[in-house]
């Protein structure tokens, strides 16, 4: 199954508009992220709801070490007002489709912040796309994003960790074998 989508002219990452969204495919990205804002979340995936737990956001032009610095003063998520914590939604049905089939998401966690300077309304990360063949070529003739799958139907899973008395997720996205 090869499912085909057309970059947005002019950008140099690979961007697609689908549906209304702008999707990021981010190779240096580790979870799904969308950076704009809760009110517009809500209106593209109403059947979403959120999870009792936060996420770490790093990356964003943040450096390590703001990250480092964090995550020692960190003692509790209740706790916390910060750039770094974002609310965890789970979508229910997430799904890419082309004229090529489709993949789906089952409960897809999606850390939801406020970014609207990043341009994306979605970011997806590549070890979303684990089992299959992502390819992005953007030149004068080819501008296209292609996923190539084996399967039509991928799963999502949380694994959470302990650390005082306070639930923080670990991994927002595994692929299960």
């Amino acid at each position: 199954m090869n499912l085909e989508f057309n970059t947005i002219p002019g950008e140099i990452k690979p961007v697609i508009d689908y549906k209304g969204i702008n999707i990021l495919f981010d190779t240096g990205a580790g979870t799904p992220v969308w950076s704009r804002g809760i009110e517009l979340f809500k209106i593209h995936f109403p059947d979403a709801v959120k999870k009792n737990y936060k996420f770490i956001l790093s990356g964003f032009g943040r450096s390590q070490d703001e990250l480092i610095e964090f995550l020692r003063e960190f003692s509790c998520v209740d706790n916390v007002n910060s750039d770094f914590l974002a609310d965890v939604y789970s979508i229910p049905s997430f799904v890419l489709e082309s004229k090529g089939g489709h993949i789906e998401w089952k409960n897809l966690n999606v850390a939801v912040t406020n970014r609207k300077a990043q341009g994306y309304h979605l970011i997806l990360p590549s070890p979303m796309f684990g089992g299959m063949i992502l390819s992005y070529a953007q030149d004068e003739l080819f501008h296209k994003i292609v996923i190539n799958s084996p399967v039509e139907t991928k799963y999502t899973f949380i694994k959470l960790i302990d650390r005082n008395d306070s639930k923080m997720l670990s991994f927002i996205y595994t692929q299960e074998q």
